[in-house]
């Protein structure tokens, strides 16, 4: 009786030592709850983030050439005066000076006159001299003529001007200081500001630790906080090869894409610069990858189990990380109940 008590004794002790040696744990392993995702590819960019003062690239602050009293015309879009944020076009008068002892003596319609009859006598006497009724000299001298008389007019043409503020490109007015009809205008006066800020510039200054990986031309993304759902695009224009002894940083400029003018002059904004980007590749959140020495791993789902497999990583961004070697497509990946694992720990996958 005592040798078959031993017997039955001897096999449970087996029966023990083989389950504690089994890789996968006894039945009763408590599972840990996790969540999962599929592994599928997408994109990834490396960027270098700056930040600074969006400014227009084209400004013109406009100021009187002349004195005469103000006169502020009229938009032929609105129907009314012209306003602060009305855009116009190049060439479009916006405010008049009135001053006619200026265009009494600047002459401008006499001179187009003088320039039409030296014209004519110049083709005349070129009809001549083809049949020889006058000499070439003659007609050198219709041609010097005609040349001063031209000079005259463009000349009048300019002084004219002088009483017009005329937009010497397509922009939106930004500045429009406030005269009442016919106030008296004196030469240097400010009478409007425009802008063009359909393209943009920024001032940058880049770390050398960054400035290997930028070259001129590299893209950039720009973000405001009054524009959170719209990005705007842009490169890297300028870059200073020499570096700034005060700051340790490189001068450089951004050009910046903003045909619809959500991005005003002044504002903030921040500036992402691409240095390297992947497409079709695997993409995990950064923070569920382990990190031993130089190793990095993370959690799969094996038959219900967490498997950990190493990874080798390349571009990453503040929030995911590429995984060039270690996963594959469809591989069901842990992202939530990671911390507490270990290898071959049972997990019971939640929604």
């Amino acid at each position: 009786m005592k040798s078959k008590i031993l017997y039955i004794l001897g096999g449970l002790s087996l029966l023990t030592i083989a389950s504690c040696n089994n890789n996968y744990g006894s039945y009763n392993e408590v599972q840990t709850p996790v969540k999962v995702k599929s592994i599928t590819k997408s994109s990834i960019v490396e960027t270098v983030n700056t930040t600074g003062t969006a400014l227009a690239t084209n400004s013109a602050e406009i100021k009187s050439e002349a004195n005469g009293d103000y006169k502020l015309n009229i938009n032929p879009r609105t129907g009314k005066q012209y306003r602060l944020g009305d855009k116009v076009k190049k060439g479009t008068v916006i405010v008049s000076l009135i001053n006619k002892e200026f265009e009494n003596n600047n002459q401008l319609e006499s001179k187009k006159l003088n320039l039409e009859i030296a014209e004519n006598e110049l083709k005349a006497q070129k009809r001549l001299y083809e049949k020889g009724g006058v000499t070439l000299k003659e007609v050198n001298n219709s041609k010097s003529a005609f040349i001063n008389a031209k000079y005259n007019y463009e000349n009048a043409i300019i002084g004219s001007n002088k009483l017009k503020v005329i937009a010497p490109f397509d922009g939106v007015i930004v500045d429009l200081p406030y005269y009442t009809s016919s106030s008296k205008i004196t030469t240097g006066t400010k009478l409007v500001q425009i802008m063009n800020y359909t393209k943009m510039y920024m001032p940058v200054k880049l770390s050398e630790k960054s400035i290997e990986n930028i070259k001129v031309g590299n893209d950039i993304y720009v973000t405001n906080y009054t524009i959170k759902d719209d990005t705007l695009n842009g490169k890297v224009s300028q870059i200073s090869p020499a570096v700034d002894p005060n700051t340790r940083t490189f001068n450089g400029y951004i050009e910046i894409h903003n045909p619809d003018r959500l991005l005003r002059p002044g504002m903030f904004v921040k500036a992402s610069i691409i240095t390297r980007k992947s497409n079709n590749t695997i993409v995990i959140p950064k923070e569920i990858v382990r990190y031993n020495g130089k190793k990095a791993s993370v959690f799969i789902i094996d038959r219900n189990r967490a498997k950990e497999v190493n990874i080798k990583t390349g571009i990453e961004t503040e929030k995911t990380i590429e995984v060039i070697k270690g996963l594959e497509e469809n591989q069901r990946i842990i992202i939530s109940g990671y911390e507490m694992l270990n290898n071959y720990s049972k997990v019971k996958v939640i929604l």
